[in-house]
């Protein structure tokens, strides 16, 4: 599955949670923690033009996620997603770390979901980074530029600021802010 969607830096989470609640249509609340994997022969970010991810998510049902993240000239495109059911978490984390995969980082969000017209918003508290915004296209759009524009667009059409995040996955940014503490 391919996923476009662009993501903002949010500066006042309590505001902004209000003109989503009063402008969208609410759908849920999730509490998820996500724990990504390096693999053994392979560097997932060799290629300056894609980076890939493999995690665990729980929130509470359990899913095991391979995704591919494109960009162009440092901007990421989209996503190529995919995901399967887990029964098992911890003994498909032993079976990874068994056959050489290195964990790398823990992401732990609470995570509120809003739809309006062909988006999703997904308010993100981030423990140890702050809060984010992702808006994603629910389907395409006229193509994947188009379709990030207008994920763009949405955003003006609420008035809600669009403030980029830099280039990078939330678990870079977690092991960037850690490396920060230190």
């Amino acid at each position: 599955m391919i996923e476009v969607e662009i993501r903002s830096i949010v500066k006042d989470a309590v505001a902004l949670e209000s003109l989503l609640r009063k402008k969208c249509v609410f759908a849920k609340e999730k509490h998820q923690v996500d724990e990504y994997f390096l693999h053994p022969c392979r560097d997932f970010y060799a290629n300056p033009e894609m980076f890939e991810y493999l995690r665990i998510r729980s929130d509470p049902k359990v899913s095991f996620e391979y995704m591919k993240c494109h960009r162009k000239n440092g901007i990421k495109t989209h996503t190529e997603e995919f995901e399967t059911d887990i029964k098992d978490p911890v003994i498909l984390k032993e079976i990874l770390l068994y056959l050489g995969f290195k964990s790398l980082a823990v992401v732990e969000k609470n995570r509120k979901y809003f739809d309006f017209k062909d988006f999703e918003f997904c308010l993100d508290s981030i423990k140890g980074l702050g809060f984010f915004l992702e808006v994603e296209a629910k389907k395409d759009l006229g193509g994947i530029d188009k379709t990030k524009q207008a994920c763009i667009d949405v955003l003006k059409e609420l008035c809600i600021e669009f403030i980029p995040t830099p280039e990078k996955g939330y678990p870079d940014m977690v092991i960037e802010n850690a490396r920060k503490r230190t």
